[in-house]
């Protein structure tokens, strides 16, 4: 996917990069930022390939048929970098050896020379320092994309010598709209990977394209459905299973950044945050319940009848303190707390009904 309008959503992010290829005045950087998963690797490699284009169209787009645009494509184009971290940081060495040391060569066959930095919030203190060295006085032919899921990290010098875009989430109709026209998802499944997205196109993808999801699913709803007469061995239990299954692609997870939204099935392991966001869809639904009582303003509506004894055991209160727990639980995860203590915690709550 090399082309602007098959990008879904972010249009003033897409709108800013097509005037700059249009009026052939691209900044020398740029930090694209979003969460894992939005697009930001994407969306970086079709503005260079717009960029670099030798026929781009009026409306500033790749051709997709050129030299240049098939280069981009088999991922061979000498004057396209991938700066990604050696181990689990960005060192000044990976700044030395991949960029410093292949700056002042001028580009070989383009007017540009382009570096993408994928999780540039890894760099560490030193590495961004020795890149601020270059973005004070870049050759006049280089433009760098850092891309981040936070600017929290990066140093403000830094954040001051770039253009910062930002991608949002993307409505829910969009999204299913792209599912169901480029994914060739059905109707229901498409409601159930829009719900878990929250507005991360490339989440939904990976979530439709993922065989093991559905089964997930069901047996994590089975489990939702009746946790209030099973036993804490039960429930201990459960959590061994998911940390079995998680475990590995957590770590996977943890050290792959923003898969192209075009990702194979391969990638597109299930991770223990899917987990987290079914117990969330579980608890909204039950609220959805208690307030209206509406089936047809449901996502999980085969489930209704279960939904509806479990809007009758918990308070909206104790909703809330189950939401709350689940974000807990994720905070806890991202600070390496054990995973099987954090599910058992977790699943204490639920079962005490908040």
């Amino acid at each position: 996917m090399l082309r602007f309008d098959e990008i879904c959503g972010h249009e003033k992010v897409k709108e800013h990069m097509i005037n700059a290829v249009q009026q052939k005045k691209p900044s020398h950087a740029y930090i694209i930022t979003g969460p894992k998963l939005s697009g930001k690797k994407t969306i970086a490699t079709t503005f260079a390939a717009a960029l670099l284009c030798e026929a781009p169209s009026d409306q500033g787009k790749p051709c997709m048929q050129c030299r240049s645009c098939r280069k981009i494509l088999s991922g061979n184009h000498p004057d396209i970098f991938f700066i990604e971290k050696s181990k689990t940081a960005i060192s000044i060495d990976d700044i030395r050896t991949q960029i410093k040391d292949n700056i002042f060569v001028k580009p070989y066959e383009s007017p540009y020379k382009i570096f993408i930095i994928n999780e540039a919030e890894k760099m560490r203190s030193e590495a961004q320092n020795a890149l601020l060295k270059t973005l004070e006085e870049p050759p006049e032919y280089v433009i760098m994309m850092l891309l981040c899921s936070s600017r929290e990290m990066m140093l403000p010098t830094i954040l001051s010598r770039c253009v910062n875009l930002e991608l949002r989430p993307v409505e829910g109709t969009k999204i299913k709209k792209y599912l169901m026209e480029q994914q060739h998802l059905v109707d229901y499944q498409s409601d159930i990977c829009v719900a878990h997205a929250q507005g991360n196109v490339g989440k939904a993808i990976k979530l439709g394209n993922s065989p093991e999801f559905v089964e997930f699913q069901k047996n994590t709803l089975d489990m939702l459905s009746g946790i209030k007469d099973k036993d804490s061995y039960e429930l201990i239990e459960t959590a061994k299973r998911i940390v079995e299954k998680t475990s590995k692609s957590t770590k996977k997870g943890g050290e792959t950044e923003d898969k192209p939204l075009d990702a194979t099935k391969s990638e597109n392991k299930l991770e223990i945050d899917d987990y987290f966001d079914i117990i969330m869809l579980w608890y909204h639904e039950i609220l959805m319940i208690k307030a209206s009582n509406d089936v047809n303003s449901l996502i999980l509506k085969d489930r209704y009848y279960e939904l509806k004894r479990a809007a009758g055991e918990i308070t909206f209160q104790g909703i809330q303190n189950v939401l709350e727990a689940v974000e807990k639980s994720r905070a806890r995860i991202r600070a390496n707390v054990n995973l099987e203590i954090v599910m058992d915690l977790l699943f204490f709550t639920m079962k005490e009904g908040g």
